[in-house]
């Protein structure tokens, strides 16, 4: 059931849960299940609601940090009575581990089915460039890959998947491919930094992930959004290199935006009197990335 949540790129109600998890059994069958979920989900705290009526893998504020047992292991039924044998995980009633440690394997196992599916991303040549990537991103924990993956998506509703979705995946094959030195046959350095970002030798590139059929002022609003949030962190910058993962945007893309307007937190007041600074914003679209190779 976790892995059914954790693979969706929505939340689910109790209803297509069953039919994920009985694909070829009857109605009557999956009716039954339906009704043993609603417990399950209620009593297990890795298990939150969306809405009213639907649930999603994770909440707020876990500590992903540990390792511990396989998800497979984690997630064995307990034996129960005879007349219903217990569906709750044996890591809560028998092995005395935490929701948090059950979530920490299973983040750990959805960054590195991302991360399987960089390397195995088809090439006609051996493709040095997407190990590199690969294993920079590694680096990070399960956690903060999903705060990275989870800041840099811009327009994406709640229950949504972006760690599973294409273009994260594309993105992170772009960068590989941006790092690649064609004349050399080898790889530039690649530095993942939390803040959604990543220095491909001394280039930083600032990520943003949308969901397919944006229009071009939702291009345009995500760029000022992010060079606002970088001014807030670091202070206006001279320039902003964006690497946009964008499928199927209605209209023109926007290329550079000249007039991005950041406030530095941190400057005097008599600073701000002349206004707002403007920030060239030049953005780099992942699917020419993908098609130039």
């Amino acid at each position: 059931m976790a892995r059914a949540l954790a693979g969706s790129p929505h939340s689910l109600n109790r209803t297509q849960l069953a039919r994920l998890l009985l694909p070829h059994a009857g109605e009557g069958a999956r009716r039954q299940l339906v009704r043993e979920l609603g417990p399950i989900l209620i009593g297990v705290k890795g298990f939150s609601p969306a809405s009213a009526r639907k649930w999603q893998l994770g909440r707020a504020g876990l500590d992903f940090g540990g390792s511990l047992e396989r998800v497979q292991d984690l997630l064995a039924p307990a034996p129960g009575p005879a007349h219903g044998a217990s569906c709750v995980p044996r890591s809560f009633d028998r092995a005395g581990l935490p929701s948090d440690s059950l979530m920490d394997e299973f983040a750990r196992e959805w960054v590195m089915g991302l991360v399987a599916d960089i390397k195995a991303a088809p090439t006609h040549d051996p493709a040095p460039w997407l190990d590199a990537v690969a294993d920079a991103f590694v680096c990070f924990t399960a956690l903060q890959a999903l705060i990275w993956l989870r800041r840099a998506a811009v327009g994406w509703g709640v229950g949504q998947s972006v760690v599973r979705a294409p273009a994260a995946v594309s993105a992170l094959e772009a960068i590989g491919l941006l790092a690649r030195r064609e004349e050399t046959g080898d790889v530039a350095d690649i530095r993942f930094l939390p803040a959604s970002a990543v220095l491909v030798d001394s280039e930083r590139l600032d990520v943003v992930l949308c969901p397919d059929r944006r229009t071009r002022s939702d291009i345009e609003e995500a760029a000022a959004e992010r060079a606002q949030r970088i001014a807030q962190r670091l202070g206006p910058q001279d320039r902003l290199d964006l690497l946009v993962a964008a499928s199927s945007v209605r209209g023109p893309k926007p290329r550079e935006l000249d007039a991005v307007d950041v406030v530095d937190p941190d400057a005097p007041v008599d600073e701000l009197i002349g206004g707002d600074r403007h920030v060239p914003v030049c953005l780099t679209y992942v699917d020419e990335v993908l098609e130039a190779a």
